[in-house]
């Protein structure tokens, strides 16, 4: 697809004034080949898709168009919290008799009745990947076996389910009390889920806290530490049992944007500078976190079925960071972190259908930032075979926030090894713009066959651009035999 895409896509030559090529800061790409390369896994090109109230349904076929133009990205069916509230029978959500009066306000109201139907035809149609959150909280082990049963008699195969989403949070103590509760409740599900696939994928829910204290359902923070700490060190030694039941654990990452729940309106930041913070957050935290997951659960896979730039609680819901282009842009520069991860195995991009706006029969799908820059990711890997990471020479860095004193350098990347030949996805993540004079391959110098990039639309000043939902512009980037990288873009370049 990423040749097809490069040749149909209508592109406009970026113009290099005297000045601008005067400030471009010169540099070089170098891979080293000897050293290991991560395979390329399909899984990891996925997205949190709920769409438990939504307008659209997986019948519509602008939803069928959008998905397949997108990239075909593996989907999270039924979605993040809700699926702990989704009967799969009736399509209404379902609380246990112990539910306190608080989980029954948050979470009153209906679903959508067809909604496992449509997803059922839709797979039928498609053949899409999917992995599937389980209701462990008031659907029991027999319930959710039956509904792996309407996927077997519809022909379609079951590879991975989540138990539960984000049960680690004491908001749900009412109904998991604690890591025991949770692995005596996930055991009796995985047993029933086996009974219909036997092969079936199975993934333990870890806390989000080891990367960001973000809150998205928890209000005590002090009462939970414990909660959490037991949580990951039983989860640790049930993983090292012979008879482990479980495949994965599972993490959900979402970007620190330097504010919280607390945050009233008036004082939210710039999203440059909410987007700076993200940055300087993963760069901190992000390393130590995917170690401490291989220290603790060496022989299980990492799935990260949720991840993006944060803000799910108080005034923060309304804070559109995640939308704008920087949103965007920090959401694919993450996707590169992960796809060099080699214990990730699979991954969610919050949130598929927030990537077009839906808004009603008679107009066509407006897509967003999210669905571009998801799209050419997409496109640059679907030859891929493996991955490696690169090194840059003369870029430079920038410092990190008050938060997170950290060193950022401005470019990261990796290189992409398909069966169609090699490319590099690049993105330049500040205001300095670069101008590539070598690239190495185990020393032996690669040419650049083309060049593309996502960048803010030159149309809007200042920071509309950076801010902006839905536009972009999409730029050639070599010109006069030069390859410039603009600032704030996503870089794909074909190598000869």
């Amino acid at each position: 697809m990423h040749s097809r895409l490069l040749i149909t896509l209508t592109v406009a030559f970026l113009c290099l004034n005297s000045s601008f090529a005067a400030e471009s800061n010169p540099i070089g790409i170098s891979v080293d080949t000897s050293e290991a390369a991560v395979p390329y896994r399909p899984e990891m090109l996925g997205a949190n898709n709920e769409m438990l109230g939504d307008r659209i349904r997986y019948n519509d076929p602008d939803f069928e168009r959008f998905w397949t133009e997108a990239g075909k990205p593996m989907l999270r069916f039924p979605g993040g919290t809700g699926s702990n509230f989704y009967d799969w029978e009736t399509g209404r959500r379902i609380l246990l008799p112990t539910a306190t009066e608080e989980a029954r306000k948050r979470h009153s109201g209906g679903y959508n009745p067809g909604l496992f139907k449509d997803f059922l035809s839709f797979l039928k149609r498609t053949d899409a990947r999917f992995i599937i959150p389980l209701n462990i909280l008031a659907m029991e082990p027999e319930r959710n076996a039956r509904q792996m049963q309407r996927f077997k008699d519809a022909g379609i195969e079951v590879t991975h389910v989540e138990m539960g989403n984000e049960v680690y949070f004491g908001t749900y103590a009412w109904a998991i009390q604690d890591v025991h509760k949770y692995l005596e409740v996930a055991r009796k599900h995985t047993e029933a889920v086996r009974s219909v696939f036997p092969g079936i994928k199975v993934g333990l829910v870890i806390p989000s806290h080891a990367y960001t204290e973000e809150v998205f359902l928890e209000s005590n923070k002090s009462s939970s530490a414990k909660r959490m700490n037991a949580w990951y060190d039983v989860i640790e030694q049930e993983s090292k049992r012979k008879d482990a039941f479980f495949d994965a654990v599972i993490l959900h990452l979402y970007g620190n944007n330097s504010m919280d729940g607390k945050t009233s309106k008036e004082d939210f930041v710039t999203y440059k500078e909410a987007y700076h913070s993200c940055q300087a957050h993963a760069e901190k935290v992000f390393g130590k976190v995917m170690n401490m997951t291989r220290k603790k659960y060496p022989s299980k896979e990492l799935w990260i079925t949720e991840w993006h730039v944060g803000g799910f609680s108080g005034a923060l819901r309304q804070y559109r960071l995640r939308y704008s282009y920087l949103g965007a842009l920090y959401a694919a520069n993450f996707q590169l972190k992960l796809l060099l991860e080699p214990n990730a195995t699979v991954s969610g991009w919050h949130a598929f259908i927030q990537w077009a706006d839906f808004r009603n029969p008679n107009q066509e799908l407006v897509y967003k930032n999210n669905f571009y820059f998801y799209q050419a990711i997409a496109s640059a890997l679907d030859d891929a075979k493996s991955m490696r990471g690169i090194s840059f020479s003369g870029s430079k860095t920038t410092p990190g926030t008050t938060d997170f004193p950290v060193t950022l350098d401005d470019l990261e990347g990796l290189l992409v090894d398909g069966s169609k030949g090699r490319r590099l996805i690049l993105v330049n993540r500040f205001n300095r713009p670069y101008t590539i004079n070598k690239i190495q391959i185990d020393g032996e110098s690669a040419g650049i066959r083309s060049g593309m990039a996502l960048t803010p639309d030159p149309k809007l000043r200042g920071d509309k651009a950076l801010n902006d939902e839905e536009r972009h512009a999409r730029v050639s980037l070599v010109k006069n035999g030069e390859c410039h990288l603009p600032p704030y873009s996503l870089i794909v370049i074909e190598l000869n």
